[in-house]
């Protein structure tokens, strides 16, 4: 009896598991079932078509943000990152899928390439028990290095080594690049001393009183 439980169990163990990789067979068929979960903002199906590691770094993230979403006074916090996921994804207009590629070096790994906005972007998927599943978590570390990047690239290259300091400007007008320096002015000269007053002319003697 015991036996025989036992293998019923293990039986429908391998029918669902069969059943869940049959309905969807291929990780772009997965990812049309995380759109439709997305349009219907199905939370669990949300939930259901990621990976363990990106639904528990979301469910860490949601809870971060909860500190900063502000709510009118008196009403419980009740963000929820996946319900946002819905209100993004009826912003964006919908998602289309444009391709899909499993990995030649692990066909437990694959892309999905998808359109929205008129821009396409791609998704990386995992393979699991479950069947295929969309890797956030990569997909979220993959934008943040692409953002990184970009920031490198807009900054100003660094001068190069040994290069001279540029001279600073003297205050006022900017002096032109390359004008030589303008000479210091010359002390002013002292003034010539004062000439000598004449010395005055010695009184003529008076001539002396004739004798008559």
């Amino acid at each position: 009896m015991k036996k025989l439980v036992l293998v019923l169990t293990v039986a429908m163990s391998l029918v669902a598991f069969t059943a869940c990789k049959e309905k969807f067979p291929t990780p772009g068929d997965s990812f049309k079932a995380w759109m439709t979960a997305i349009e219907k903002c199905d939370v669990a199906g949300i939930k259901g078509g990621l990976t363990a590691e990106s639904v528990e770094q979301l469910t860490q993230i949601s809870e971060q943000l909860k500190n900063f979403a502000q709510k009118p006074e008196g009403q419980a916090e009740d963000f929820d990152i996946f319900k946002e996921m819905c209100k993004g994804f009826s912003k964006a207009g919908g998602m289309e899928v444009i391709s899909e590629t499993v990995s030649p070096d692990n066909k437990d790994e694959a892309r999905v390439v998808y359109k929205t906005n008129g821009k396409e972007n791609s998704a990386p998927m995992v393979r699991t028990e479950k069947g295929w599943a969309i890797d956030m978590a990569r997909m979220m570390k993959e934008a943040m290095q692409a953002q990184m990047e970009k920031m490198k690239a807009m900054a100003p290259p660094p001068a190069p080594e040994g290069a001279p300091e540029a001279a600073p400007a003297p205050e006022g007008a900017p002096a032109a690049e390359g004008a030589a320096p303008a000479p210091e002015a010359a002390p002013a000269a002292e003034a010539p001393a004062p000439a000598p007053a004449a010395a005055p002319a010695p009184a003529a003697e008076a001539a002396p009183a004739t004798q008559n």
